[in-house]
């Protein structure tokens, strides 16, 4: 069982197989361990045959802690920065009371980037769960060999040869609606996640969104995307990826100083 698969203090990092393994499901997983890390959390990781199945919103990887089954990055964020009390260190950040006066000034100063930490977080969730129906089901090779047999699995004759041509049409008439079909490889909207992830890395030497020192979840969230994207140089239908992290020098060199600090040694 799922319970029995972790202490109560443990979690449980749950992957499909490998050879069933996507390239959506290498990026989630990626920013998911740097999260796990970053807040001390001792974690296994186990593969399930379709591992979907056990996800409350159908979505792969999941992790299991402390009684619950969780998918959603945003989510995972917010909850594991709430039980394990550490805030997001932005700049402006009180320790005081508040009212007024200087502590009262600077804990106004900090909900501001707060809520700004939030609406980015929430923007780029957003951009990255486009970029992985992209991953899931675009690319031919990998609905092909892939996407197609995982989805189809659990059907009957002709559903499972019906349904998952239906399920990618309803895809592909949604990124389109976004923007992420306006070629195969590239989109606007892909650009623009990289692009403001660079922008935040330049800034974060500033004390802005992205923090090197206490890293948060939106650290993880880039430097996640960013080691992925890294890994697909050579990966057939992914190579743009590769391209568009090397266009930002500075979100390259915030990865490389802030996987030491996150992943143990």
């Amino acid at each position: 069982t799922l319970v029995s698969m972790a202490t109560k203090d443990e979690a449980t990092l749950l992957l499909t197989t490998e050879e069933a393994d996507l390239p959506s499901e290498r990026l989630f997983a990626e920013c998911l361990r740097l999260l796990l890390h970053r807040y001390g959390i001792v974690f296994t990781e186990s593969r399930l045959r379709n591992c979907e199945w056990v996800s409350p919103t159908g979505l792969s990887p999941v992790i299991h802690h402390e009684g619950q089954l969780m998918t959603d990055f945003a989510c995972i964020c917010d909850h594991y920065q709430r039980s394990r009390g550490l805030q997001s260190p932005l700049p402006g950040a009180s320790t005081g009371g508040g009212g007024q006066g200087p502590d009262g000034e600077a804990q106004g100063q900090s909900k501001v980037l707060m809520a700004t930490f939030q609406s980015y977080i929430s923007a780029f969730s957003s951009s990255i769960s486009c970029l992985i129906d992209h991953l899931t089901w675009i690319p031919d090779s990998t609905y092909s060999n892939i996407t197609k047999a995982r989805y189809a699995s659990g059907m009957v004759r002709p559903l499972a040869w019906l349904l998952p041509g239906q399920a990618r049409s309803r895809v592909r008439a949604r990124l389109d609606a976004v923007g992420w079909l306006k070629n195969q490889q590239a989109s606007e909207e892909a650009s623009w996640l990289f692009s403001s992830l660079g922008l935040l890395a330049k800034e974060q030497t500033t004390g802005h969104l992205l923090n090197s020192a206490q890293p948060t979840g939106l650290d993880c969230l880039a430097c996640g995307l960013a080691t992925f994207a890294l890994a697909c140089e050579h990966e057939i239908g992914f190579e743009i990826l590769y391209e568009l992290v090397l266009a930002q020098p500075d979100l390259l060199a915030y990865q490389k100083a802030l996987v030491p600090r996150l992943m143990p040694r």
